[in-house]
């Protein structure tokens, strides 16, 4: 970028001690300076962005190996007798009805709330 000044802007820069061409220097200097802080920011939004990206598929597939986790301990506590969850009993008259797999089911019914009767 080339940069002109007039002479009373001259006059004014010299007034504070300074010549002309160092005072053209210093602004390119802190033009520089700029793009560079530009181009960092946006390369740490990028970054953000893609640890973001990365954080959410780390707690979708948490979040999946959980739920699979419980519905094995259901399966254990059938198979023992003792008392399962609410979901797990609803999965098991779906997968008898639908023909499909306990997991899918038990996947379909991850976050939907089932009623509750207070009655």
């Amino acid at each position: 970028m080339i940069y002109a000044f007039t002479e009373a802007e001259k006059k004014q820069i010299e007034s504070r001690g300074m010549m002309v061409v160092e005072f053209k220097r210093n602004l390119m200097v802190i033009e520089k300076v700029a793009k560079v802080i530009y181009y960092a920011w946006d390369e740490l939004l990028r970054l953000v962005d893609v640890f973001a990206e990365v954080a959410r598929e780390f707690c979708e597939k948490f979040i999946e190996a959980v739920d699979n986790i419980r519905l094995a301990f259901n399966e254990i506590s059938e198979a023992f007798g003792c008392p399962i969850s609410r979901r797990y009993k609803v999965v098991k008259i779906l997968s008898k009805c639908t023909g499909l797999e306990k997991r899918e089911i038990w996947r379909m019914t991850r976050r939907s709330h089932l009623a509750r009767s207070c009655c």
